[in-house]
């Protein structure tokens, strides 16, 4: 009878070194390309949010400056004047120039409607309006910095009184409501716009705080009239042009200029829709 005998072979020490040595160089490359993805991704996301956030706020600016003057802002008798005491603010035209700080620019609109008309007394000057807060409490309506309004979008008034328990409103002076009922009633708005320690700031005059874009700047505001020329006289504005600047929120390593961050700039030109003569009403 014959024995056949089988030894069974292992691994050498010299094999199970190798395979190591292989599997680390081919885990190595595989860790260097996602750390390359990885970042790739990251400054692509980066360079999205910044865009993202440059178009969103020139379109509110685009939006905001384009209307000024909407609401027929002059049928109120100038200067506009928002807040009291150290507070108070005085805008002269529905374009401002160079308003609040060196550089700002402030436009003056009916921004969204509040409520709605229910009545009207034309020989008292009054109306009721359907709220006088919104649904969180808010108020919509009162003698400092939320004194101006306008009917329908066409008639601009300035609140004298207020009847919070009725809804009431008093126009100063008494001027005459022509509206009718169920029309609505938007609120007047002085919207600044200024650059501070590179930041836009977009302030509404009002005792809410500004609100900042951060990592976002825009040039010195260019004016001009109907001639297409600059002009620094706000009755003769036509057109409003600016340059935004838009940076990341964090540096690119192998960005060796502006400092590693990545930018974008945008030059924007708007035409006034609304230009109104304030001095001509």
């Amino acid at each position: 009878m014959r024995i056949i005998l089988r030894r069974d072979r292992g691994v050498t020490l010299v094999e199970l070194l190798v395979a190591l040595v292989m599997s680390a160089l081919l885990i190595a490359a595989l860790y260097r390309t996602f750390l390359s993805q990885q970042k790739t991704y990251s400054v692509q996301e980066q360079v999205v949010d910044m865009q993202q956030n440059q178009r969103v706020s020139m379109m509110q600016m685009t939006r905001e400056i384009r209307m000024s003057g909407f609401g027929s802002i002059c049928d109120c008798d100038p200067p506009f004047v928002f807040g009291e005491g150290e507070n108070q603010k005085r805008f002269d035209h529905v374009i401002n120039p160079d308003s609040s700080l060196p550089g700002a620019l402030t436009v003056i609109y009916a921004t969204r409607e509040l409520a709605t008309v229910e009545a009207i007394l034309p020989a008292t000057g009054q109306i009721k309006v359907s709220q006088i807060t919104d649904s969180l409490g808010n108020t919509l309506f009162d003698l400092k910095d939320k004194r101006y309004i306008s009917i329908n979008g066409l008639e601009c008034r300035e609140i004298s009184s207020i009847d919070t328990a009725e809804k009431w409103l008093t126009v100063k002076d008494g001027k005459t409501v022509y509206a009718d009922t169920g029309v609505p009633v938007y609120g007047i708005r002085a919207i600044s716009y200024m650059v501070k320690d590179g930041t836009l700031l977009r302030d509404e005059n009002t005792s809410e705080p500004s609100q900042a874009t951060h990592n976002l700047k825009i040039t010195e505001f260019l004016y001009r009239n109907a001639g297409d020329e600059i002009t620094a006289n706000p009755d003769t504005i036509k057109r409003v042009m600016w340059t935004s600047e838009a940076k990341t929120e964090q540096p690119d390593p192998d960005l060796k200029t502006q400092g590693g961050f990545r930018t974008r700039e945008l030059h924007t030109s708007v035409g006034i829709r609304n230009p109104l003569d304030m001095d001509k009403h």
